[in-house]
Protein backbone atom coordinates (compact mmCIF):
# COMPACT_ATOMS: atom_id res chain seq x y z
CA UNK A 1 0.00 0.00 0.00
CA UNK A 2 1.44 3.40 -1.20
CA UNK A 3 1.62 5.92 1.86
CA UNK A 4 -1.06 8.21 2.47
CA UNK A 5 -0.93 11.56 0.89
CA UNK A 6 -2.11 14.56 3.74
CA UNK A 7 -2.16 18.06 1.85
CA UNK A 8 -3.77 21.06 2.40
CA UNK A 9 -7.06 21.96 0.28
CA UNK A 10 -10.53 24.07 0.16
CA UNK A 11 -13.37 22.66 -0.74
CA UNK A 12 -16.98 24.30 -1.46
CA UNK A 13 -20.48 22.85 -1.45
CA UNK A 14 -23.71 23.63 -2.94
CA UNK A 15 -27.07 24.45 -0.13
CA UNK A 16 -28.07 21.00 1.56
CA UNK A 17 -27.71 18.91 4.28
CA UNK A 18 -24.10 17.80 5.44
CA UNK A 19 -22.40 15.83 8.20
CA UNK A 20 -18.95 17.30 9.89
CA UNK A 21 -16.99 14.87 11.19
CA UNK A 22 -15.58 11.41 10.62
CA UNK A 23 -16.65 10.43 7.43
CA UNK A 24 -16.70 6.80 8.69
CA UNK A 25 -19.86 7.21 10.45
CA UNK A 26 -22.12 8.65 7.72
CA UNK A 27 -20.53 7.70 4.16
CA UNK A 28 -21.96 4.94 2.50
CA UNK A 29 -19.66 1.88 2.60
CA UNK A 30 -18.95 1.35 -1.12
CA UNK A 31 -18.03 5.24 -1.37
CA UNK A 32 -15.76 4.66 1.52
CA UNK A 33 -14.12 1.89 0.29
CA UNK A 34 -14.29 3.35 -3.43
CA UNK A 35 -12.33 6.21 -1.91
CA UNK A 36 -9.88 3.73 -0.46
CA UNK A 37 -8.85 1.42 -3.46
CA UNK A 38 -9.01 4.56 -6.00
CA UNK A 39 -7.49 7.44 -3.86
CA UNK A 40 -5.37 5.31 -0.91
CA UNK A 41 -7.37 6.82 1.38
CA UNK A 42 -5.41 10.49 0.44
CA UNK A 43 -6.86 13.63 2.04
CA UNK A 44 -8.72 16.04 -0.17
CA UNK A 45 -11.93 16.89 -1.72
CA UNK A 46 -13.99 14.21 -3.67
CA UNK A 47 -16.90 16.67 -4.84
CA UNK A 48 -19.55 14.17 -2.29
CA UNK A 49 -17.03 14.77 0.59
CA UNK A 50 -13.83 16.29 1.54
CA UNK A 51 -11.81 14.62 3.97
CA UNK A 52 -8.35 15.18 5.81
CA UNK A 53 -6.28 13.50 8.61
CA UNK A 54 -6.09 14.71 12.31
CA UNK A 55 -3.00 15.63 14.00
CA UNK A 56 -3.29 12.36 16.54
CA UNK A 57 -5.71 10.22 14.86
CA UNK A 58 -8.44 9.00 16.83
CA UNK A 59 -10.22 10.57 19.90
CA UNK A 60 -12.49 13.68 20.31
CA UNK A 61 -11.94 17.47 19.04
CA UNK A 62 -13.84 19.84 19.78
CA UNK A 63 -14.78 23.18 18.03
CA UNK A 64 -13.59 26.72 19.14
CA UNK A 65 -17.05 28.29 19.41
CA UNK A 66 -19.00 26.10 21.67
CA UNK A 67 -16.68 23.04 22.22
CA UNK A 68 -18.90 20.51 20.43
CA UNK A 69 -17.60 17.32 20.33
CA UNK A 70 -16.54 15.83 17.12
CA UNK A 71 -15.87 11.61 17.48
CA UNK A 72 -13.05 10.18 15.60
CA UNK A 73 -12.82 6.59 14.73
CA UNK A 74 -10.59 6.85 11.20
CA UNK A 75 -8.74 9.40 12.35
CA UNK A 76 -9.85 11.74 9.55
CA UNK A 77 -12.95 14.62 10.16
CA UNK A 78 -14.35 15.78 6.94
CA UNK A 79 -17.68 17.23 5.48
CA UNK A 80 -19.98 14.90 3.43
CA UNK A 81 -23.05 15.49 1.57
CA UNK A 82 -26.06 13.49 3.35
CA UNK A 83 -26.87 12.50 -0.32
CA UNK A 84 -24.20 9.77 0.00
CA UNK A 85 -24.72 8.73 3.40
CA UNK A 86 -25.63 4.99 4.50
CA UNK A 87 -29.60 5.53 4.71
CA UNK A 88 -29.23 4.28 8.47
CA UNK A 89 -26.75 6.87 9.41
CA UNK A 90 -28.44 8.91 11.76
CA UNK A 91 -30.30 6.33 13.14
CA UNK A 92 -31.70 8.28 16.58
CA UNK A 93 -29.66 11.04 16.05
CA UNK A 94 -27.12 9.80 16.34
CA UNK A 95 -24.74 12.25 13.83
CA UNK A 96 -25.21 15.44 15.81
CA UNK A 97 -23.39 13.20 19.09
CA UNK A 98 -20.24 12.02 16.51
CA UNK A 99 -20.26 15.45 14.53
CA UNK A 100 -22.76 17.73 13.80
CA UNK A 101 -25.33 17.77 11.07
CA UNK A 102 -25.64 21.15 9.72
CA UNK A 103 -28.63 22.43 6.58
CA UNK A 104 -26.93 24.99 4.19
CA UNK A 105 -28.77 27.89 2.91
CA UNK A 106 -26.30 29.59 0.85
CA UNK A 107 -22.80 27.43 0.72
CA UNK A 108 -20.40 25.21 2.64
CA UNK A 109 -16.54 26.30 2.43
CA UNK A 110 -14.57 23.99 4.02
CA UNK A 111 -10.84 24.17 4.64
CA UNK A 112 -8.06 21.66 5.92
CA UNK A 113 -4.79 23.16 6.85
CA UNK A 114 -2.09 20.09 6.82
CA UNK A 115 0.77 22.24 8.58
CA UNK A 116 -1.88 23.30 11.49
CA UNK A 117 -4.14 19.93 11.52
CA UNK A 118 -6.57 22.45 11.29
CA UNK A 119 -10.10 22.46 9.62
CA UNK A 120 -12.88 24.98 9.61
CA UNK A 121 -16.17 24.98 8.10
CA UNK A 122 -18.13 28.45 6.86
CA UNK A 123 -21.77 28.34 6.09
CA UNK A 124 -24.38 31.08 5.98
CA UNK A 125 -23.19 33.42 9.14
CA UNK A 126 -21.47 30.51 11.23
CA UNK A 127 -17.51 30.38 11.24
CA UNK A 128 -16.06 27.35 13.18
CA UNK A 129 -12.73 25.80 13.62
CA UNK A 130 -11.77 22.33 14.83
CA UNK A 131 -8.28 22.09 16.06
CA UNK A 132 -6.82 18.82 16.35
CA UNK A 133 -3.05 19.52 17.14
CA UNK A 134 -2.74 22.24 19.58
CA UNK A 135 -4.71 22.23 23.05
CA UNK A 136 -5.32 24.89 25.37
CA UNK A 137 -5.30 22.05 27.89
CA UNK A 138 -5.84 18.19 28.34
CA UNK A 139 -9.31 18.20 28.66
CA UNK A 140 -9.57 19.20 24.63
CA UNK A 141 -7.59 15.98 23.49
CA UNK A 142 -9.17 12.66 24.40
CA UNK A 143 -7.33 9.73 22.84
CA UNK A 144 -9.48 7.02 24.97
CA UNK A 145 -12.66 8.86 24.77
CA UNK A 146 -15.12 6.55 23.36
CA UNK A 147 -17.66 9.26 22.78
CA UNK A 148 -19.84 7.97 25.38
CA UNK A 149 -21.96 6.20 22.41
CA UNK A 150 -24.36 3.47 23.45
CA UNK A 151 -24.43 1.44 19.81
Amino acid sequence: MKQIVHKSFKAEFKPGLYFIGDPCYALRDDLYDKWGNDNNYDDGDYGYFAVGSTAYGDGTYKDNISGHEFCVDAGILGVVNMKYANPDANKDGILNRLGKLIFVKKSLKFEYDHEKALFSYEYDDSYIEIPTMQFDDEEDYDEEDDCEIDW
